[in-house]
């Protein structure tokens, strides 16, 4: 499960690849949210760069996390096939 904060994202790559949603979002209290069609999204895309650069910054920021995180796993699971291997 994914808690979003204020002012994050969700929605993002299935705005860009027009694929479906890996995930449902739900909200656990009052929420206002943004929803923007693909075409709208893309308009604003070309008329204002400054989304762009924003935009390459969060998915940076989303792929260097799952990277830590799959570094992370891969320590765990590492240390476990030695525990295995020497039990």
């Amino acid at each position: 499960m994914f808690a979003a904060e204020p002012g994050e994202t969700v929605g993002t790559l299935a705005l860009i690849d027009a694929k479906p949603r890996e995930f449902t979002a739900t909200a656990e209290e009052d929420t206002q949210a943004l929803v923007i069609s693909r075409d709208d999204f893309f308009d604003l895309m070309r008329d204002h760069f400054g989304l762009v650069e924003g935009l390459l910054t969060h998915l940076t920021h989303v792929v260097r996390k799952l990277n830590e995180e799959g570094i992370k796993l891969r320590g765990s699971l590492g240390r476990s096939a030695k525990r295995i291997a020497t039990s």
